[in-house]
């Protein structure tokens, strides 16, 4: 299932609306990288939504249940803090991000380190 993490074009913000990131001023950027490593919640929340999303009829009419749907929001749901924070930066839509800020001269390495420093974790998502 795609989800808004397999863009590599547009970000969608809190109401739903598509956004390129190249016009996203470079703080609103450096904040939604800070808010995908400081919030798995929210990346897990933002997955299961966009699950739902595209399997609005989960249960269907004979009770039985698209397994797609269910198996993916379980995959979501069933990762720890530590694996949603590995695997939100290995997602197309995290690397445009920081491909886009590193075109504007910001050093990601030291925002990404210093944020994963803060988790409690090196760079790589170890700790």
């Amino acid at each position: 299932m795609k989800t808004r993490f397999d863009s590599a074009e547009v970000w969608r913000t809190n109401n739903d609306t598509m956004v390129s990131i190249k016009e996203l001023e470079t703080s609103h950027l450096m904040n939604i990288v800070r808010m995908l490593l400081r919030r798995p919640e929210t990346v897990q929340t933002m997955l299961v939504c966009d699950i739902e999303r595209q399997s609005r009829n989960v249960w269907k009419a004979n009770n039985i249940v698209d397994e797609d749907a269910v198996e993916s929001i379980h995959n979501a749901t069933s990762m720890t803090p530590r694996e949603v924070v590995q695997w939100v930066q290995d997602t197309p839509l995290f690397n445009t991000i920081v491909f886009t800020l590193e075109g504007r001269g910001v050093n990601t390495s030291v925002l990404i380190g210093s944020v994963l420093t803060e988790l409690g974790y090196e760079e790589n998502g170890n700790e």
